[in-house]
This record gives C-alpha cells, sequence and structure tokens, in this order.
C-alpha cells in the first residue's frame, strides 16, 4: 500500500505546483494585458511576432480596428491614441520586420474579411538589402502561441522577472494594448534632462550606422523586394484599401553621411524611383527638413519620439508641414 501512498503524494503535490504556476503566470501575466498586480511597463517583451499576431488573430482583437500601421521599429513609437481622428488604428510595427512579413500580415488581414480602411507602410532603406534576407518570412514564429501557456515554467521566469522589476521599480522598454512602443527608460531620462542628446552622439551614431549596415554588410538591391511590394500594393487595390507608403525619418546627421558615400547615394534614389513607380506616390521623412535637425526629436539616428510620429500622420493627411511628397511627376530624391 505504500507505493499508493507515494502516488496519492506525487499527484497532489504536482497539481499544487501545477495550480501554483498557473495561477501567479495568470495574474501576472508576462507577455499580456491584464496589469492588476504589475503593471505594463514591467513586463519584458519576449516576441512582439507573437504577441502581436496573437493578440490581433488568435483573439481577434482585429475586429476592433479598421486600420494598421505596418513597418520595422522605426514606426513602432507611432502612438494610435494620438491618432484617434484618422481612424481606430494599430501599431503593427516589428524590429526589424522585412516588407515580406508586412505583405505576410496583409494577407491574414484580408483572410478575416474585416474591412480594412487604411494601411501605413513605413519603409526603410535596409528593407532592400540583399544580404538581409529581406524576402523570408518565418511564418512558425508569428503562429507558435506557447507564450500564452499558463502551466510553462517559461512563461514562469518571466512573469518573476516582472515581479523583480516591480519590486525594484526598473521600467522597461514595454508594449501598449495598441501595439505602439514606450521606451519609457529614454523619456524617463528626458524628462530628468539625463539623457544625451549631443551633437556628437548622433554624429557617431551616422557614422556607426554606414559603416555597419551599408558597408560592412555590401548594401546590394534586392529585385524581389519590389516584386513583393508590388503584391502589396495589387492586394490592398483589389480589397479597396487606401494605402500609405512613407520613407521613415532619419536624423539629419545621418542624412548628411550618406552623402559621403555617392554610391549608397545612388541606390536610394533608384529606391525612391522605384517605389514611385509601384506607388504612383509616397511620402518621404528622410530628406532634409528641420524637424530632421532637432536631437530632441530622436532617441538615435533612425529612432524617433512619437512626437515626430504624429507628425508624419499629419503630413500625410495635410495637417502639417513634414517632409516631401515624391509622385510619378517628381520623383525626387535626397
Amino acid at each position: 500500500m505504500t507505493y499508493k501512498i507515494y502516488i496519492k503524494y506525487f499527484f497532489y503535490i504536482f497539481l499544487s505546483v501545477g495550480s501554483i504556476i498557473f495561477t501567479t503566470n495568470f495574474l501576472i501575466d508576462p507577455f499580456g494585458n491584464r496589469n492588476i498586480f504589475v503593471e505594463q511597463k514591467y513586463k519584458p517583451i519576449l516576441n512582439e511576432r507573437q504577441q502581436k499576431y496573437f493578440f490581433i488573430f488568435n483573439q481577434k482583437n482585429y475586429i476592433k480596428y479598421d486600420s494598421f500601421i505596418f513597418g520595422s521599429s522605426r514606426v513602432m513609437n507611432i502612438n494610435p491614441k494620438n491618432l484617434y481622428k484618422y481612424g481606430i488604428i494599430y501599431n503593427f510595427g516589428l524590429h526589424a520586420a522585412n516588407n515580406a512579413e508586412k505583405l505576410f500580415l496583409l494577407k491574414e488581414l484580408i483572410k478575416t474579411k474585416h474591412p480594412i480602411k487604411a494601411i501605413y507602410l513605413g519603409i526603410d532603406y535596409f528593407n532592400f538589402n540583399i544580404n538581409m534576407n529581406q524576402h523570408f518570412v518565418n511564418k512558425h514564429i508569428f503562429k507558435q502561441a506557447n507564450f500564452k501557456n499558463y502551466f510553462s515554467f517559461t512563461m514562469l521566469k518571466f512573469t518573476l522577472k516582472s515581479i523583480y522589476y516591480a519590486f525594484n521599480n526598473a521600467p522597461m522598454s514595454f508594449l501598449l494594448k495598441n501595439g505602439a512602443m514606450v521606451y519609457f527608460n529614454e523619456e524617463k531620462l528626458i524628462k530628468e534632462n539625463k539623457f544625451d542628446f549631443s551633437n556628437k552622439r548622433y554624429q557617431d551614431g551616422a557614422v556607426h550606422y554606414i559603416q555597419n549596415d551599408f558597408i560592412n554588410k555590401k548594401y546590394i538591391l534586392d529585385e524581389k523586394v519590389f516584386d513583393i511590394l508590388k503584391e502589396f500594393h495589387k492586394l490592398c487595390k483589389q480589397n479597396k484599401i487606401s494605402l500609405y507608403v512613407f520613407i521613415t525619418p532619419n536624423h539629419e546627421y545621418l542624412r548628411k553621411e550618406f552623402s559621403k558615400h555617392p554610391q549608397i547615394i545612388k541606390k536610394i534614389n533608384l529606391i525612391k524611383q522605384r517605389l514611385v513607380s509601384i506607388f504612383g506616390l509616397i511620402y518621404d521623412f528622410s530628406i532634409e527638413d528641420p524637424e530632421n535637425k532637432i536631437n530632441r526629436n530622436f532617441y538615435d539616428i533612425v529612432h524617433y519620439r512619437d512626437k515626430l510620429g504624429n507628425k508624419i500622420f499629419k503630413s500625410i493627411k495635410n495637417d502639417y508641414n513634414y517632409g516631401k511628397i515624391l509622385q510619378q511627376r517628381n520623383p525626387n530624391a535626397l
């Protein structure tokens, strides 16, 4: 009979531990929006591809929105909360998102048959480098939803991290429910006048960026990317979705650094011309513009603060004068 007692104890222990893990993970919800005990700013971003896909598609939250922002981390801090007059918008920005991933998400939205009013498509120059594998989509990364397994020890690890960060009041960058990224620590430093807005920091950042992403990685245009964008445009037209394409802002020091590399400039000009030929009209916020010369508008040379993101939308809707419209009659470059 002894072994039956052991089995009984083992079952009780197993049930108790499982219950504790489930309850703790459920209440803290490290990858979700349940903020009863721990605020969102203390929760880690494990994989925003999974998190955002799960939130929009698995939980069917796409029905709450009529417009979407697609792009890389360079659109992620555009806060739809400030853009309510332009629609009910979800920011589907993803770190290092390529154009193939944006096309994949558009197709997933179309499959839902939910009416979409507008797509705001952010374009970065790095999206066209053949050495950056810009036409590959790992659908499994989006669709696996095991991060919401409340019995998971992996989730428990991040639950405990969230509790630790909350207990020590050590917030981090986090996602809002509308998909926007909040750079909490950076904004905290700015409010305390401790953030480094020096010219040297942005100058050095521009040199490093071009060396790393355009010289070391041999910037070669990937023709397949333009085919992806043609399909994106075609699907939007077929489904009567208003499409607004914009090149994301760069700090003025980056624009100046680009000008020192004629071969790179030549390719950038070609990208703009090809984009205009595909879409007919695009908005270019990477040009020389007073807004791009203000250090306080940028966290670094390519990631800007949300107030500049607001001006992107206002300019697209003709409510503000920022950037430049490039169209087939006038496909100007830098």
